[in-house]
C-alpha cells in the first residue's frame, strides 16, 4: 500500500474478502487510499457480510468513493430493518454522501419512520445530498431546537454541497422568512458564504 502502485488493487481486493479481521481492516485502509475500483466490488459483498462490523466498514469506506454502483447495495442496507442497528445507520450515513439526490427518496422514509436515533442519521445524511429539495426540512428541524449546535449541523452541510440550486433556495429564504430564530439565520448565512465561494 505505501508504493501506491495500481497492480497492487487485486491484493486488496483480495485483502477486503479475506475472513481475518484484521486483513479486512488494513486493506480497507489502504482502499481509502488508493480508491481502486478493482476493490468496490469486495467492499459491496463486505456490505452484505454476515458480520455487521465489515458491514460498518465497507458502508464507511464506500462513502468515501463516491462510486456510483454502492447506491443501489446501501439503498438495500438502509431499508433493512433486521441489519445490525450500527451498520443501518452508517450506512445511511454513506447513502447521503454517495447518493446525492438519488438518496433522498430513500432517506426521508428513513425520516418519517419512527425510529429517532434513524431519523437523526437520516437528517444529516440529508444534508449531504445537495438535493434542494430537502431545505425545508432541514430548517424546520434545526428551528425546534436551535440552541442545540449539533442541529445547526444539517445547515452548515448544505454550504459543502457546492450546489448552485442550494445556494439560489438558501438566498430566497434568508431573503423572505424571518421565523427562523437568530442563530439559524446566522448559520444560513455561513453556508451562502461558503456556497458563494465554491
Amino acid at each position: 500500500g505505501r508504493i501506491e502502485d495500481m497492480r497492487a488493487a487485486e491484493v486488496f481486493r483480495l485483502g477486503i474478502l479475506d475472513e481475518d479481521y484484521d486483513v479486512f481492516w488494513v486493506a480497507t485502509a489502504i482502499h481509502r487510499k488508493l480508491r481502486t475500483p478493482q476493490a468496490v466490488s469486495a467492499l459491496l459483498a463486505s456490505l452484505e457480510h454476515e458480520d455487521w462490523m465489515r458491514q460498518v466498514r465497507a458502508a464507511s469506506v464506500l462513502m468515501t468513493t463516491g462510486e456510483k454502483r454502492a447506491i443501489e447495495p446501501l439503498k438495500k442496507a438502509v431499508e433493512d430493518r433486521n441489519r445490525n442497528e450500527r451498520a443501518r445507520r452508517q450506512s445511511i450515513h454513506a447513502l447521503g454522501m454517495v447518493g446525492k439526490t438519488e438518496a433522498t427518496d430513500t432517506l426521508l422514509t428513513v425520516l418519517n419512520g419512527k425510529d429517532p436515533q434513524m431519523q437523526k442519521e437520516a437528517l444529516v445524511s440529508l444534508s449531504y445530498t445537495g438535493d434542494p429539495r430537502i431545505v425545508g426540512i432541514l430548517l424546520d428541524a434545526a428551528n425546534k431546537k436551535p440552541e442545540d449546535i449539533r442541529s445547526h449541523i444539517y445547515i452548515r452541510n448544505l454550504g459543502a454541497t457546492g450546489s448552485r440550486s442550494m445556494l439560489e433556495k438558501l438566498e430566497q429564504i434568508i431573503q423572505k422568512e424571518k421565523y427562523f430564530d437568530l442563530r439559524i439565520q446566522e448559520t444560513i448565512k455561513e453556508s451562502i458564504d461558503i456556497l458563494r465561494q465554491r
